[in-house]
């Protein structure tokens, strides 16, 4: 394995930081002007959910990202590609039973709610069975960051992330700006 380039990974996790922090106060502010009272309140129970789903993960990230560093440095493929794979597969099932469960939940969510209108509940319904989806799709993609992690490639990591987040915030940012509702917002 190679040297970890400090100061460039370094700088490279504060602009990740700073693009990430300031994209998220300029959508926050517009969620809270473009949208609705019931769409801006369903839209932060989504992200609360989302947070505490992060928590699924249940420290095996880290063990890949250990895994990872531990293994590839030592040049042992076997042990690495077991770890990789049982935490990918572990992943994968965890996914699909958020994936279920929001399907399954959805409608009892937004059917229960007395703060959402009658004619909105189907909308709702399905924006938290989308949500859902990606949620479930997003912890097993989320091994190719440890792995990155593991090989001490901060700055390539923190440069995907920065793209992916200058990409969502001008998506998000267009879909506000000309009225999208909570559907393609999710």
């Amino acid at each position: 394995m190679k040297s970890p380039d400090l100061l460039g990974s370094t700088i490279w996790n504060y602009l990740r930081l700073g693009i990430r922090l300031g994209s998220g106060l300029v959508l926050f502010r517009m969620y809270y002007t473009r949208l609705d009272e019931q769409t801006f309140g369903f839209w932060a129970l989504l992200w609360t959910i989302f947070g505490c789903g992060v928590l699924l993960d249940f420290g095996f990230g880290l063990a890949v990202q250990r895994g990872v560093a531990h293994h590839g440095s030592r040049n042992e493929w076997q042990p690495l590609n077991s770890v990789v794979t049982n935490s990918f597969f572990l992943f994968c099932v965890i996914g699909l039973g958020i994936f279920t469960l929001s399907i399954l939940s959805g409608t009892w969510i937004s059917g229960t709610s007395v703060f959402i209108d009658e004619e909105r509940k189907s909308e709702f319904t399905r924006a938290i069975q989308i949500f859902g989806a990606g949620m479930g799709l997003s912890l097993p993609l989320s091994i190719f960051q440890e792995v990155l992690r593991g090989l001490q490639e901060i700055a390539l990591l923190n440069k995907i992330i920065i793209f992916g987040s200058i990409l969502n915030f001008a998506v998000q940012g267009w879909l506000l700006q000309n009225g999208g509702g909570i559907i393609p917002l999710v």
